[in-house]
């Protein structure tokens, strides 16, 4: 979300604070503790690269600068978007689909913040339900909506939940680049000369209602359409914070933003990208969804490589993952527990890839989604990699023939460092009514070990139960399903 500024009604000082304030340099751990170093020179430490969160346009001499910096700059510039002329959902049918009652007092939270500020940030745990908050939000404002995501299955998700919600507007939907959705008519802005205060357009004057877009398309969106966009929602909000995706941050001036993630904050601080846009208030809760965390004894070690920072994480997942032992692990919990259904979430490709050979051989049903693979069949185990699975991933909105059975236990094929990640991955799990079950593979090299210790207190913190257990080749049996209490 952006305001257009012609530059000549900028004073210098402003066009000054712009460059510096709107330039954004991301925090780096490994630098910082480098400066403070006793032997530290300056030479030894690489030069920061900033991020640019405006937008010149030399051509008609015009900048485009997030909404709530510029609300900030000069407050008068805060009418400048309101003053647009929107298009305006024509609609007489109410919302389909009555929000949870754990979901109202949030909702009303939001839709104040949306008539204080115009803007709201929906920072909800995964799995409670931000996609219907957000679009029911945008509905009760009454414009033409525009949603980013980062990927098609989460487009997709988006569409499912308009067509549930709204089933009478279902054809005004228009998922830019994919197939069997209507794009607008190209003659829809050719007004047809008629009598005063009557508006008419040419034939093919379709325009949708909700528009789906990835952040790498916005482009095939016509002007003219993204002049109309009244209100914007930006999916999974923490991965937009990247350089890459300005362009579609600022491509346009809607009067009304609402972002959603769970995890805002980011190990880089590169959240000021979207809060420059939507400010810092937001509506928050902490997951306190029940689960259990089984750190699993593995009594695998293997050698370790050392690169210019440390252990080379990428190399020891690789090593860990080639481990027959380690993988026949896997098997042996799955075989054990017939009344489980799993999901496991690996760092590579080939070892997904691996794994589900090894299941074929075991006579274990499976289905994996990795690479370019973007469907799969409804199977007793998922394997999947972090970033195909691990944000925004719906096993009910995902699966075409899902047969309504989520899984209940997720296999942590590797370790990671930030509680943001874990708080994703986990959350794949976290839609079911029963209590999760996570299974840490807890092996004998020390970064997985610190990983793990950082995490304790976010997971006793989120309602987490950590139980230590050691792993037996003559199997682990899982406890009978029971219901969750968050």
């Amino acid at each position: 979300m952006s305001v257009i500024l012609k530059l000549n009604i900028l004073k210098q000082e402003e066009i000054d604070i712009i460059s510096k304030e709107l330039t954004i340099y991301p925090y780096d751990k490994y630098e910082e503790e480098k400066k403070h170093q006793k032997k530290y020179t300056p030479y030894q430490t690489k030069a920061p690269v900033g991020i640019s969160m405006f937008l010149p346009n030399p051509e008609d001499r015009t900048i485009r600068i997030p909404y709530t910096f510029a609300c900030n700059l000069r407050p008068e510039f805060i009418q400048l978007n309101k003053k647009k002329d929107y298009l305006k959902i024509i609609n007489d049918e109410n919302f389909q689909v009555e929000l949870l009652d754990k979901q109202i007092p949030f909702f009303n939270k939001a839709r104040k913040q949306l008539s204080l500020h115009n803007t709201t940030s929906l920072c909800l745990p995964p799995g409670f339900g931000k996609t219907i908050l957000g679009q029911a939000l945008a509905f009760i404002k009454g414009l033409m909506s525009l949603t980013l995501v980062t990927r098609k299955k989460i487009g997709y998700a988006h569409v499912t939940t308009i067509q549930k919600c709204l089933p009478d507007l279902a054809d005004k939907i228009w998922f830019v680049g994919k197939k069997g959705f209507r794009p607008p008519g190209k003659n829809y802005f050719n007004e047809i000369q008629t009598l005063p205060g009557e508006k008419k357009y040419e034939e093919d004057s379709y325009i949708p209602y909700f528009i789906i877009c990835t952040s790498g398309s916005t482009h095939k969106i016509p002007k003219k359409v993204l002049e109309k966009v009244g209100t914007l929602i930006v999916d999974e909000a923490h991965l937009f914070c990247a350089p890459e995706k300005v362009e579609c941050l600022l491509c346009t001036q809607p009067k009304f933003i609402i972002l959603e993630t769970a995890t805002l904050q980011r190990g880089d601080k590169l959240e000021r990208m979207v809060q420059l846009i939507a400010g810092e208030h937001r509506v928050y809760k902490r997951s306190d969804t029940q689960y259990i965390v089984y750190r699993l004894e593995t009594n695998v070690c293997v050698q370790e490589e050392k690169g210019p920072r440390g252990v080379s994480y990428g190399k020891l997942c690789a090593s860990l993952g080639e481990d027959e032992y380690r993988n026949g692990i896997f098997v042996n919990i799955i075989k054990s527990n017939p009344h489980r259904k799993f999901m496991i979430l690996s760092l590579s490709v080939n070892h997904v890839k691996n794994l589900q050979k090894i299941f074929s051989k075991n006579e274990i049903e499976s289905d994996i989604l990795c690479g370019n693979k973007d469907n799969y069949s409804d199977s007793h185990v998922l394997i999947g990699t972090m970033s195909k699975m691990g944000v925004g991933f719906d096993e009910e909105n995902a699966c075409e023939d899902f047969k309504g059975v989520k899984s209940n236990v997720l296999f942590l094929a590797h370790s990671m460092a930030q509680w943001q990640l874990f708080e994703q991955y986990v959350g794949r799990v976290k839609r079911t009514s029963e209590i999760p079950i996570v299974i840490w593979m807890h092996d004998r090299n020390k970064m997985g070990r610190n990983h793990f210790k950082n995490l304790e207190d976010w997971i006793k913190l989120t309602n987490g139960e950590i139980i230590e257990i050691q792993y037996k080749p003559d199997g682990i049996i899982l406890p009978e399903l029971s219901k969750t209490e968050g």
